[in-house]
This record gives C-alpha cells, structure tokens and sequence, in this order.
C-alpha cells in the first residue's frame, strides 16, 4: 500500500463520519421546503441547528487529527486539542475527563504529537462501542510527560486486527477504512520515535506514549 491508498482510506472514514449529520441536515431542509405546519418546521430547524453543529465539531477535531490547521507553524497549543476533543464528544454517549491540570493549557506540543494525542482519542471512541469515558492524563514532567489516554466503559475493548494496525504490525494491504486511523497513529508514533503501549483489562483499555521532546 501506498500513501495514497492510505489518504483514501483515511478520507472514506472521515466521510463516513460525516454524513449521519450532513444527511440529517438536507432531511431537515426538505421538511422546510414542504411541510406548512409550523410544529413540524420549528422541529426541522432544530434538527437542522444541532446536526449542522455536530458536523462542525467533527470537522473541527479532524481538522487538527488529520490536517494541517496552524499554517507553516510547527507546534499547535495543547488546549486547542482538549477544546476539539469536547466539541467532538460533547453529544454522544461517550465522556470526556481531560482537566485542565498537568501540562499548562497553552503548553505547545509539535504537530505531529498533537496529531497523534488526538488520533489517541479517536482510539479510545473506537473502544467504547456501548459508551463510556475517555480520560486525558499526563503525568511526570512538561519536559518528560508521558500521555495517559484511557476508555473505560461497558466492555470497553479494541480487537485483535485493530491493534495489529495500532502497532503497526498488520499487513499494509490487509487494511480498510476502519484500521487505516490506528495504523495511521502508528505511523505518527514512529515519526516521534515513540511506541504506543497499550493493555487492556475488563472494562477499560489504557494507552501510554512517552511525549518527552515533542514540547516546543
């Protein structure tokens, strides 16, 4: 597998994240279009206003996950991530604890740690399938900070093939647009010279990266 099949499957998940609620807002623009009864009109415009926000937030979060937000800079503030982590959790069935202690807010990691931290989230969603909370932890020093991610939920887990792809370990061309995102945290964990450690216990998966040298 090349790049470029890497990118396409990247750019099928994020599509495919986007159109419960791009599709949500074009069912609540017909209902405008056709229906006179005002009950009806005022549910479709707050359909319309929360499915329009929600693709927002993802949007945003996968702008700083994927993109290259920040122009020609090549560090990214560390609040900035925690912020498009709530907006893209702040209406599902899944929890965000990241506070606002540890490394200061406007601390600056390089664009590739902060890529890989919020690929680490994506992770933690994947592994709560019935719902829970993903913590944001890191602890030890801003210099030598290791970043905690945790799930913990309802049978909180991520299969086999799934991890294959998150150590980087599965077959190139044994991936889909589902195991492109870890495989693609484990390339970004390979650029910092870091390894994802991952372990699993009933209910909760914990993922550790050593973030020292990715301050700027």
């Amino acid at each position: 597998m090349n790049d470029l099949d890497l990118a396409a499957m990247l750019c099928s998940r994020l599509c495919h994240d986007l159109i419960n609620p791009m599709g949500a807002v074009n069912n609540g623009i017909e209902v405008l279009s056709e229906e006179d009864d005002e009950a009806m009109r005022a549910q479709a415009l707050d359909l319309i206003s929360y499915s329009a926000g929600e693709a927002v937030r993802r949007l945003q979060f996968y702008r700083l996950a994927f993109g290259s937000s920040g122009g020609k800079s090549n560090s990214l503030a560390l609040g900035d991530a925690r912020k498009v982590s709530q907006g893209l959790l702040s209406s599902g069935r899944i929890t965000l604890d990241w506070p606002e202690t540890g490394l200061r807010q406007d601390a600056e990691l390089n664009r590739t740690a902060l890529r890989l931290l919020l690929n680490l989230v994506l992770v933690g969603v994947e592994a709560l399938a019935r719902g829970g909370t993903i913590r944001i932890r890191f602890e030890g020093t801003e210099a030598a900070a290791d970043l905690v991610v945790t799930a913990e939920g309802d049978r909180a887990a991520l299969n086999d093939v799934f991890l294959g792809a998150l150590s980087g370990e599965i077959a190139s061309d044994g991936l889909d647009a589902r195991t492109a995102q870890p495989y693609y945290s484990a390339g970004l964990a390979k650029v910092l010279g870091v390894p994802i450690q991952c372990s699993t216990l009933p209910d909760r998966v914990e993922l550790r990266v050593r973030m020292a040298g990715t301050a700027a």
